[in-house]
C-alpha cells in the first residue's frame, strides 16, 4: 500500500496509463481504506465464495438475500422500520476469481448469528471464512484488502448504519456470547485493559 501521493505517478504521457496502472491503484485503495476504517469499529472480516459458476447479478442478489437474512433473524421481518437497510455496518469488495466468478471480502461491524450466515451460504452457494478483528490497523488491511481489485475492475458497497451505537432491546443468545466471548480473547491477548 502506497501510504502518500507520488508524484511519480504523474509521469505517464497519457493520463489512462495512470488509472491504469498498479501503483495508482494502490495509491487510490489506501486512501479509501484508511477513511473507511475510520468510520466505524470494524469487527470482523468476511470472504464469501461460490462452489458453481454465477454471474454478478445472481452473486449481488444473494449477497442482499443474505443481509435481509441476517437482519430479520434479529428483528423480525419488518426490520427496516426499525433499522432501515441493516442494524450492522458494512464494506463490501467484489473481486473475481480467475474461473471469472464473482467473490465478497467485507468486514462488519456488529456481531451477527454466524450460525445462521454459515449455514445459509454454505447450503445455497458456497463457502464463507469468518475472521475477528483485534485492532485499527487489522481494519485497515482488511478493508484494503476488500478494496484492492475493485479499484481496478469491480466495485464496492458501502453501506453505513446511521445508528451506529444500536443494540437490540431482547439481545439473543449469539449476540450476547459474541460480545463477551471476544472481552475475554482481547483480556486474553492483551488488547484490552478494565
Amino acid at each position: 500500500m502506497i501510504e502518500k501521493y507520488d508524484p511519480s505517478l504523474e509521469n505517464f504521457s497519457d493520463v489512462f496509463q495512470q488509472f491504469e496502472s498498479k501503483e495508482y491503484r494502490q495509491y487510490l485503495s489506501g486512501c479509501h481504506s484508511d477513511w473507511l476504517a475510520g468510520l466505524r469499529d470494524w469487527s470482523h472480516f468476511i470472504t464469501l465464495t461460490f462452489k458453481d459458476d454465477v454471474s454478478i447479478e445472481y452473486a449481488l442478489k444473494e449477497f442482499k438475500n443474505l443481509i435481509r437474512i441476517l437482519n430479520s433473524d434479529l428483528l423480525g421481518s419488518h426490520y427496516t422500520r426499525i433499522v432501515g437497510h441493516s442494524y450492522f455496518s458494512y464494506v463490501c469488495g467484489v473481486e473475481y476469481q480467475t474461473r471469472g466468478t464473482p467473490h465478497f471480502h467485507f468486514v462488519l461491524d456488529k456481531p451477527f448469528n454466524f450460525n445462521l450466515m454459515h449455514k445459509y451460504w454454505f447450503i445455497k452457494n458456497g463457502y464463507l471464512k469468518v475472521e475477528k478483528i483485534y485492532s485499527f490497523k487489522e481494519s485497515e488491511q482488511c478493508i484494503n484488502y476488500s478494496l484492492k481489485y475493485s479499484v481496478k475492475e469491480s466495485e464496492v458497497i458501502v453501506f453505513l448504519q446511521k445508528n451506529h451505537t444500536f443494540v437490540p432491546f431482547n439481545q439473543p443468545v449469539w449476540w450476547i456470547e459474541k460480545v463477551n466471548t471476544v472481552s475475554q480473547l482481547e483480556i486474553k491477548k492483551g488488547l484490552r485493559v478494565n
